[in-house]
């Protein structure tokens, strides 16, 4: 993530206790589960497309899991009317040891994505793979 920071990445993080924030931003330590009826409708999403369109980003790539939240934060928000191209990858087919096997490979994922290497079939140190969804 260092690498990511330091070469001026666009990241930005859904967070249970803070709603959007850039991956560059402190926070304290906190034990939320992301709930976004916590802040008025629609605002999650509105940040996002404003954060995008400020920064002039084309191209988004959303990370979370299937039966989450922040996927449907993600579904709602109309990328089409900013970006050119917004793509929301899950983590699929992971079975037992979700807790621990989906994040992990949400991590990886991006690892991945950030280093140019997130190419079709790509799969976890854990075996899990991705399902996409086009947002545009």
């Amino acid at each position: 993530m260092k690498d990511a920071i330091e070469a001026d990445q666009k990241i930005l993080i859904l967070s249970g206790g803070y709603g959007v924030v850039l991956a560059t931003e402190p926070i304290g330590n906190y034990e939320a589960v992301f709930n976004p009826s916590w802040w008025p409708r629609g605002l999650l999403e509105r940040v996002l497309l404003s954060y995008a369109q400020r920064k002039g980003v084309q191209v988004v790539r959303a990370f979370a899991s299937a039966s989450t939240s922040y996927r449907k934060v993600v579904e709602r928000t109309d990328w089409g009317s900013v970006v050119t191209d917004a793509l929301l990858l899950m983590p699929a087919g992971v079975g037992a040891g979700a807790m621990v096997k989906t994040p992990r490979a949400q991590g990886e994922a991006l690892s991945a994505l950030l280093r140019g290497s997130l190419l079709p079939g790509w799969k976890s140190s854990d075996g899990v793979g991705l399902d996409s969804r086009a947002l545009v």
